[in-house]
C-alpha cells in the first residue's frame, strides 16, 4: 500500500514541485479554487435549482439552452443523491485510509500551507470529490465553450 501511495518516491517530488509555485496570483486562485470546491457550497448550488424552478413555474417559457422544469427537478433530485453518496464514500476513504496531511509528515518549513486543514486526512480529496460531482452533473447541460471552462475549474 505505501509503494502505492508513495509512488516509490515521485509522490513527494511531485508535492514538492507543486507546493513549491507560489506568487499573488497562484495562490491566489488555488484559495479560490479551494472554496470553490468546498462540500459547504452545495447549499447554495441546490438553492439557485430551487429558485430557477420556482422561476420556471411561475413564468413557464421555453428556453433551447435552459433544462425544463421536469429536466431542473431531475437535476434537483441526482444532485442531492450524488452529494450524499459522494460525501459519505469521501468520509469513509479519508478514515479508511488515514491518510495524514503533507505538512504533519514532512519536514517543517518545506511545506507552504495556504489555508487550514478541515481535517488530519488528505486522502481523498473532498474538494476535488466535490468538483467533479458538480463537474458530471452540470456537463450534460453545458455547451462545448463552458464545459472547457468548467473542466479548467475542476482542474
Amino acid at each position: 500500500m505505501n509503494a502505492l501511495y508513495d509512488w516509490f518516491g515521485m509522490n513527494q517530488e511531485i508535492f514538492y514541485a507543486v507546493n513549491g509555485w507560489h506568487g499573488p496570483l497562484i495562490d491566489a486562485l488555488m484559495l479560490t479554487g479551494t472554496a470553490v470546491g468546498d462540500f459547504r457550497n452545495m447549499p447554495w448550488i441546490l438553492g439557485a435549482i430551487l429558485l430557477a424552478i420556482a422561476f420556471q413555474q411561475l413564468f413557464p417559457f421555453n428556453a433551447e439552452r435552459l433544462p425544463s422544469l421536469p429536466g431542473l427537478k431531475q437535476l434537483l433530485m441526482r444532485l442531492m443523491l450524488g452529494y450524499m453518496v459522494t460525501a459519505g464514500t469521501v468520509a469513509l476513504l479519508k478514515i479508511g485510509f488515514d491518510m495524514p496531511r503533507p505538512s504533519a509528515v514532512l519536514p517543517s518549513g518545506r511545506v507552504t500551507v495556504l489555508a487550514l486543514p478541515e481535517s488530519r486526512h488528505s486522502f481523498p480529496s473532498g474538494h476535488s470529490a466535490f468538483a467533479m460531482l458538480i463537474m458530471t452533473m452540470f456537463w450534460p447541460l453545458l455547451t462545448i465553450r463552458d464545459r472547457l471552462l468548467l473542466a479548467v475549474m475542476t482542474l
